[in-house]
C-alpha cells in the first residue's frame, strides 16, 4: 500500500484530493527558492482540528520541516518553498523510511512498492502556497488536467492510472512549462475552490492552561 505523507493526510482530510489523484514533479517546482523569515512560518498552524508544527530548516532556501499530527504518526516531511514570478510553491519530499502495516507483498506488489518509493525518493508532491496573516492555503494541480496536457504532449511527463488512482510526473519542465501553467491558458489547472488551509494559533490545551508561576506573580504585581 502506498505511504502517505503528512502533508497528504491533510491534503486528503480537507477534501482536496478527489481518490488519490496526484501530480507530481520530479524536481523541486518553482525557479528559485524564497527566502523565509521565521517569525512568518514557525509555530503551530490549525487544519481540520489537528495541530501540526513547522519550523524553519534553512531560510535562505526556502526549506521548511512539518511535523504531524499526534492522531496521524508519521515523521516530518520537508517542505521547499519555491517561486516563479509572483507565485509561491509548496514542494512536498516525501520520505521512505517506513511503511504501513505489517503485511507481507507479493513478488507483484513488492516490485509496485519498489517503483511508488523510488518516485517519493527523486519526485515532488507540490501546489501553490499563500502565507498572510497567520494563514497558509495551498491549492494543489488538477491532476485531470495535466493528465489532458501531458498525453496532449503540451507537458512532459507521463500519467499513469491503478484503479482509481491517476499519478501524474512532470519530467524536464522548462521555463516555458512553467510559464503556460501559471498562465492557465489551457484552463484552470488547479483547484481554486478546493484550498487546504492552516490557521496558525495555539492548541487548545495551551491556551486553556493554568498560569505559569511567573504570570500569577505578574498579576498580583499588578
Amino acid at each position: 500500500m502506498r505511504r502517505i505523507s503528512a502533508m497528504l493526510v491533510l491534503v486528503v482530510a480537507a477534501g482536496a484530493l478527489a481518490g488519490c489523484h496526484s501530480v507530481y514533479s520530479d524536481k523541486p517546482f518553482g525557479d528559485k527558492p524564497v527566502a523565509l523569515t521565521p517569525s512568518d512560518w514557525e509555530g503551530k498552524w490549525l487544519c481540520m482540528g489537528d495541530w501540526v508544527t513547522i519550523r524553519v530548516l534553512d531560510a535562505e532556501n526556502g526549506l521548511l520541516e512539518l511535523t504531524p499530527p499526534t492522531s496521524a504518526p508519521e515523521p516530518p516531511v520537508r517542505v521547499s518553498i519555491r517561486q516563479s514570478g509572483e507565485w509561491h510553491f509548496a514542494n512536498i519530499h516525501e520520505p521512505v523510511d517506513s511503511k504501513e502495516g505489517d503485511e507481507k507483498a507479493t513478488e507483484e506488489n513488492a516490485d509496485e512498492e519498489a517503483q511508488e518509493e523510488a518516485l517519493r525518493e527523486t519526485h515532488y508532491l507540490w501546489g501553490r502556497i499563500s502565507n498572510s496573516d497567520n494563514q497558509l492555503i495551498f491549492w494543489l494541480p488538477d491532476a485531470l488536467k495535466f493528465e489532458d496536457l501531458v498525453e496532449a504532449g503540451k507537458l512532459p511527463g507521463k500519467a499513469t492510472r491503478k484503479n482509481h488512482d491517476l499519478t501524474v510526473t512532470l519530467q524536464g519542465l522548462t521555463a516555458e512549462h512553467v510559464n503556460l501553467i501559471m498562465s492557465e491558458k489551457e484552463g484552470r489547472l488547479f483547484k481554486w475552490d478546493r484550498p487546504v488551509a492552516l490557521v496558525r494559533g495555539k492548541p487548545a490545551e495551551e491556551a486553556n492552561a493554568p498560569p505559569s508561576e511567573e504570570q500569577s506573580e505578574a498579576k498580583t504585581e499588578e
